[in-house]
């Protein structure tokens, strides 16, 4: 591990760090613990490391070379982040299935010219 590396995971875990502190902080203000409320807690905490993931240079290199030239195989990440906000927004009373229908029409048609602006196996 190069120092580069040292400092972006420690940057990572303090930024989770922080960010379960600020989640735990609320909900103790509001007085809320219930399964609901860990299940919601749990999706948030991946929904952060996924996008403090990305200042770590070393895993997203990982990811570039396991999906170079996999077109398909490269949605998976961006369908998997938002099957997460979809049960995310479920536990919190706020999906209706209208708008999950527009996120994943939003992601698809996104998604959907970035594959046809492809040029050169990109």
């Amino acid at each position: 591990m190069n120092n580069q590396h040292v400092k972006e995971m420690r940057m990572f875990w303090a930024l989770m760090t922080i960010s379960l502190a600020v989640a735990v902080l609320f909900a103790a203000g509001k007085h809320v613990c219930s399964t609901r409320w860990l299940l919601s807690l749990g999706i948030y905490i991946l929904l952060m490391a996924a996008l403090f993931g990305l200042s770590v240079t070393h895993w997203v290199k990982a990811w570039r070379i396991r999906f170079q030239g996999k077109a398909a195989a490269g949605a998976l990440p961006v369908l998997v982040l938002y099957l997460i906000y979809v049960i995310y927004a479920a536990l919190a009373g706020k999906l209706s299935g209208a708008a999950a229908l527009k996120g994943f029409l939003y992601l698809g048609f996104s998604y959907g010219v970035l594959l046809l602006d492809r040029s050169n196996g990109q």
